[in-house]
């Protein structure tokens, strides 16, 4: 199996290029190289393809976007709905695929234990388990949450199957569809939070917080998805890389 493809989306929103430039700096520094961040506009592509970053400019106009997206006020847009789209786009071009948030800032590389998860799963979802998880039916039900930030995907049929299904569902809140789907067709309790489970022939693995932790402060772990504010992220960003010290890919 290849190793997994990492990828991720942006527009010019502050402080969104700047957490891609801490989020590559970082993924370069834990032996990730083979990335793509994906530009939802031209002056966020611009600036950081002139930096010697791996980006790809994705143009929603190119997309059947369902009109909910569309005609969002929300300041992402269509990129909700554009994260499903540049993953299965990646899964139909032969790689094992992860999306990540780039405040989800990989501590170490990964890809050697998820080649392993990807023997017995076609999807890894990692979970958010802490009191204001969200949504709030998922929480009452399992006391944890599944995160939209952060998923893998092996590469297979049943894996493209289930951004399919995603792509399909009704609401713009990716969080909230992501856990609306497993809650209407998989029974998980609480405590399950590391739970394997099959949804129409899709089989899913759960990670939890000591894979990807979606904590207010750094904790061991593969992956630290910040549970704070885009700034206070960047600065939490800035931090480790002040401690790494790892130069900004050449031109």
């Amino acid at each position: 199996m290849k190793d997994p493809l990492f990828c991720s989306i942006i527009n010019s929103y502050p402080p969104y290029p700047a957490l891609a430039r801490a989020w590559v700096r970082k993924a370069l520094g834990s032996g990730v190289s083979n990335y793509i961040i994906f530009c939802a506009d031209d002056e966020s592509f611009n600036a950081l393809s002139r930096e010697g970053i791996t980006v790809r400019r994705i143009k929603g106009e190119d997309y059947d976007v369902p009109p909910q997206y569309s005609n969002s006020r929300r300041k992402f847009g269509q990129i909700p709905f554009l994260k499903l789209v540049i993953v299965e786009q990646l899964l139909a071009e032969g790689f094992p695929v992860v999306y990540s948030d780039v405040d989800a800032f990989i501590q170490e590389n990964p890809s050697q234990l998820m080649k392993k998860l990807f023997g017995d799963n076609d999807v890894l979802l990692s979970t958010v388990n802490h009191p204001k998880a969200y949504p709030l039916g998922a929480r009452r039900r399992w006391g944890f949450s599944l995160c939209s930030g952060w998923f893998a995907l092996k590469g297979s049929a049943a894996s493209s199957k289930f951004i399919q299904d995603l792509k399909k569902s009704k609401g713009t809140d990716l969080q909230l569809n992501f856990n609306q789907y497993v809650m209407e067709h998989a029974t998980l309790k609480k405590g399950d939070d590391q739970a394997s489970f099959e949804i129409d022939g899709i089989r899913f693995k759960l990670l939890d917080q000591s894979f990807v932790s979606r904590s207010e402060f750094p904790i061991d772990s593969y992956v630290y998805h910040c549970l704070r504010s885009p700034s206070q992220c960047l600065g939490w960003a800035r931090r480790f890389l002040s401690e790494d010290k790892i130069e900004t890919p050449e031109p």
